[in-house]
C-alpha cells in the first residue's frame, strides 16, 4: 500500500470490511486502505464459502495469482482501460471472456508485463515474488 503512494486508511469505531480481517490482524491497515482506494477487493460469496469463511470475505492468506497482481498494479496506476481492436488477444492462455483480459491487455500495451516466449502469460499461476517486483516496479515505480 506505501509503495502505491496511499496514505494508510484509518477506519473509525474499529470498523472491519472483511469478516476474516479483524482490526488486530497484522495487515488489517494496509487491506483496508487498498480496499477503500478501489485497489483490492474481497471475494464473493460463493468463494467465501468454498474456503471456509463467511461473506463478505478477503481470504488474506490465499497466495495471489499473476492475473490478480496485474489487474491491482494497473488499477493503483490508474492506467486506463485498453481492449485491443476487434477482441484480438496478445497472450494464447487470456481469452476475451477471461475476468482479467482487460487488465492484463492494458498491462502489456503499457510495457508492465511481456508473458512468456510462448506466447502465454500463464494468469492462473501464483506469483513468484520475483515477477511480483518486476510487474510492480514497472508498473507503478518506474511507470512509463
Amino acid at each position: 500500500v506505501l509503495g502505491f503512494g496511499l496514505a494508510p486508511y484509518t477506519p473509525s469505531g474499529g470498523t472491519q470490511d472483511f469478516t476474516d480481517v479483524p482490526n488486530t490482524y497484522w495487515a488489517y491497515a494496509y487491506i483496508e486502505t487498498g480496499f477503500h482506494a478501489g485497489i483490492l477487493s474481497g471475494f464473493d460469496a460463493a468463494n467465501c464459502t468454498s474456503h471456509g469463511a463467511t461473506y463478505p470475505c478477503y481470504l488474506p492468506n490465499l497466495a495471489i495469482t499473476r492475473g490478480q497482481l496485474t489487474k491491482l498494479v494497473v488499477l493503483a496506476g490508474s492506467y486506463p482501460p485498453f481492449t485491443p481492436t476487434g477482441g484480438g488477444q496478445d497472450f494464447s492462455d487470456v481469452p476475451p471472456s477471461y475476468v482479467f483480459y482487460v487488465d492484463i491487455e492494458t498491462a502489456y500495451h503499457n510495457g508492465i508485463i511481456n508473458g512468456f516466449p510462448d506466447r502465454t502469460f500463464r494468469p492462473n499461476n501464483n506469483i513468484r515474488r520475483d515477477e511480483m517486483a518486476q510487474i510492480v516496479y514497472e508498473g507503478i515505480i518506474h511507470r512509463p
